[in-house]
């Protein structure tokens, strides 16, 4: 009887465990040209009008972290991005950008000479 007991909580646990989806991952990666220092709003969502899959998540790099990357984890599919309140500094000028786009994303925000930062989100 206690053998029988036994086999039967195990399958319950297995059965549990089976039946648990894994969280979607979007990575977030800012990339810093040399003596650029940038941040950023990214948010998260199915589609361009969709259901935001997660919070907003605000990203920077600059001159001592030129790579930073963020993994965001959803209960639900991610398929767009939202890049909003970007700005860049570099040692000529400031910029601001923004954009959107179905995944991958990837948005550079350059200023006149071409240095500055590029979001990425796949």
């Amino acid at each position: 009887m206690l053998t029988v007991a036994l086999v039967t909580t195990v399958v319950v646990l297995v059965a549990a465990a089976a039946g648990a989806a894994p969280p979607n991952r979007t990575s977030i990666t800012v990339v810093c040209d040399r003596d650029a220092h940038s941040s950023a709003v990214v948010t998260l969502s199915d589609g361009p009008s969709g259901a935001v899959a997660a919070a907003t998540t605000g990203v920077a790099c600059g001159p001592d972290d030129s790579r930073v990357r963020i993994v965001a984890s959803t209960s639900s599919a991610v398929g767009y991005a939202s890049i909003t309140d970007y700005e860049v500094s570099t040692g000529s000028a400031t910029v601001t950008c923004q954009g959107e786009g179905t995944l991958p994303f990837r948005l550079a925000c350059t200023d006149s000479s071409g240095a500055g930062t590029t979001i990425i989100v796949r």
